[in-house]
């Protein structure tokens, strides 16, 4: 795992990989919307099953066949280091975004573990840029 955090191609953080397992099992224990019966499946490995069934879902989608039009603001958060999803793809498909509202925020120290890597920093940019959007929304 050393040459993945190395390049940064999923974790990227300034503690390193650990820190990141333990802010996911801590935000896993206390998230409201988990159950006891959540964090077992995920214990067993049942989690990854559903994972590899979504997976074969996805493996074939291309984004941009759901076209470039959206009735409602868009944010894309992203983290810069991102492998998973290359942060290139991700701008050029955003350039021909055409919302009411469009954004695109790089997380600059994450990589495909923003939420976790950079919690302030991703809270702070649904609050100030998402929240008062939801207004607009019906």
């Amino acid at each position: 795992q050393e040459p993945l955090f190395k390049y940064g191609k999923f974790w990227r953080s300034q503690n390193g990989p650990g820190a990141i397992a333990a802010r996911m099992i801590v935000m896993t224990l206390v998230s409201p919307d988990l159950t006891l019966s959540d964090i077992q499946a995920f214990r067993s490995g049942k989690s990854w099953q559903y994972s590899r069934v979504l997976h074969q879902d996805l493996d074939g989608f291309d984004l941009r066949s759901a076209g470039y039009d959206f009735d409602v603001p868009m944010i894309i958060i992203m983290g810069a280091h991102d492998w998973t999803t290359p942060v290139k793809q991700a701008r050029e498909y955003f350039q021909h975004i055409e919302a009411p509202y469009k954004k695109f925020v790089e997380l600059e120290h994450s990589a495909h573990m923003s939420l976790y890597a950079e919690p302030g920093r991703l809270l702070n940019v649904l609050v100030t840029d998402a929240l008062p959007l939801s207004a607009s929304i019906k």
